[in-house]
């Protein structure tokens, strides 16, 4: 068994049995208790079956393998009667506090108010029936994610409570049972490009007709959803087709096998299961290998320059392209997207990703976020497939200089010029990646003695001349008339 538990917004409080989902914090009671009550005998949560028996509602009409209760007074004296009252000695029980929000509130501090009411509280039951240590604690510290499991008049088996209100607690432990059945269910088995075969070897002792060894395979799908696809005897020794499952609809599998022996309870000795299969590609960048990134803190118009390897780490040719998605993300959190798709990658074939961009339209701090597969094609792991770097632009730190002489010399305001002067005008900024040019980022005007308004110069007018260089070293004149 594994619980975990913590405020939902945090993560989702559920229980594990042998590595299979049972349930999952329905998002109801904002605060309150979860019990699961589990058979000694078969070593199975005992079913709440829709309405809710107990006085336990559950929201969802359906039937649970937990029984909810919320924290209010009513709530707690339906806790209270069903651990001591239903429950029987003997068979085992998981507690748990639940909480929507952190700050929601599971009233911990009434536990001492309901000693005084009913003569006990969930605090004595825990503790009496369960042997808890940390319970006793709640009432003082608030409400913090706890757990505790235990077998009913025969002491405590597990126990946590967190630190803080937004720590995640988790508990392992194994029940142990002398049962005549059982089952184990595989981790995920894939993805995969092509299913072909199960093959299955096992001994059985002291065969009788009534053992049973039934596999069961389930088709994963690609949001983690399972179905049965194939349920069958399994023979001691034997090979079993699944060519035909479509790894399209099902990219992974599980296998599930139950053993039963009502006679000597001697389980079967499992010596082989192995599944047959294609595999599919496994991108991952490789940074030891290359990984250049030209600078971190860029003038405005400077080019991002990165290139980092990447490889296909798996013996399997990819069928599809692989796209890359590069996102740039500023202080604003808006985010520019650019894609590239490259030519299918081979079996252990590595690359080398070169990006570049063009940083004339931005500035300040940029997060750049690079996503292998991006279609989300089937692969053996996503964490490795992405890459973030930070990076700065620094915008223009100075206005353009310009310069204007007369007749090669600089006059001064309202001074004496010849009546056809040659007028020349020298631009120069600081910024080697922003060239000026072009014409229409500067405008030409001249006031004429007998006007009162600024007329408009073209820089295709009769006597302007425009040079400009794409050497930043260089100073040039913007126009000469």
């Amino acid at each position: 068994y594994r619980l975990k538990n913590a405020p939902h917004v945090i993560t989702r409080p559920g229980l594990l049995l042998n590595n299979y989902t049972t349930w999952l914090y329905y998002l109801w009671p904002k605060g309150g208790y979860y019990i699961t009550w589990i058979d000694s005998v078969f070593l199975e949560p005992v079913w709440n079956r829709y309405p809710g028996q107990y006085g336990s509602p559950h929201p969802w009409r359906i039937d649970a393998t937990v029984f909810l209760f919320p924290s209010d007074s009513v709530g707690r004296k339906q806790a209270m009667d069903f651990l001591t009252d239903v429950i029987p000695e003997g068979d085992y029980v998981l507690f748990l506090t639940v909480q929507y929000e952190i700050s929601d509130d599971y009233r911990a501090t009434e536990w001492v108010k309901d000693s005084l009411t009913y003569g006990y509280s969930l605090l004595n039951i825990l503790e009496n029936d369960g042997g808890a240590q940390l319970a006793r604690q709640l009432p003082l510290v608030g409400s913090v994610p706890y757990a505790v499991a235990y077998r009913k008049g025969h002491g405590l088996i597990a126990e946590k409570m967190a630190s803080a209100p937004d720590e995640i607690i988790e508990l392992k432990f194994v029940l142990e049972g002398n049962w005549d059945r059982g089952y184990f269910t595989t981790d995920p088995i894939g993805p995969a490009s092509k299913w072909r075969k199960i093959a299955s070897k096992h001994a059985l002792p002291d065969f009788t007709p009534s053992d049973t060894v039934q596999l069961e395979v389930l088709g994963i799908r690609p949001d983690g959803s399972r179905m049965p696809l194939v349920s069958r005897a399994l023979l001691p020794e034997e090979e079993i087709d699944i060519s035909y499952i479509d790894v399209q609809q099902f990219p992974r599998i599980a296998l599930k096998v139950y053993v039963e022996d009502s006679l000597f309870r001697t389980p079967p000795q499992l010596g082989e299961l192995k599944v047959y299969f294609s595999g599919v590609p496994e991108y991952a960048y490789d940074p030891a290998t290359t990984f250049e990134l030209n600078a971190d803190s860029l003038q405005q118009g400077a080019a991002l320059d990165l290139r980092v390897a990447i490889e296909n780490l798996m013996p399997v040719d990819a069928a599809d392209s692989l796209r890359i998605e590069y996102r740039m993300s500023n202080a604003s959190n808006v985010v520019t997207t650019v894609e590239e798709t490259l030519l299918p990658m081979q079996s252990e074939e590595q690359r080398i990703v070169h990006f570049s961009l063009d940083t004339r339209a931005q500035n300040g701090p940029y997060s750049l976020g690079i996503e292998l597969n991006a279609d989300h094609k089937p692969e053996w792991l996503y964490l490795n497939n992405f890459l973030d770097l930070k990076y700065q632009v620094y915008a223009e730190r100075f206005n353009p200089l310009v310069e204007v002489t007369f007749d090669g010399r600089r006059i001064l305001d309202g001074e004496l010029v010849s009546a056809r002067p040659h007028i020349r005008i020298r631009l120069k900024d600081e910024n080697p990646y922003l060239l000026l040019d072009d014409t229409s980022l500067i405008r030409l005007a001249i006031l004429w003695p007998d006007s009162v308004n600024y007329a408009p110069l073209y820089f295709n007018s009769p006597g302007i001349s425009w040079e400009y260089s794409s050497d930043p070293t260089r100073q040039l004149p913007v126009g000469e008339l």
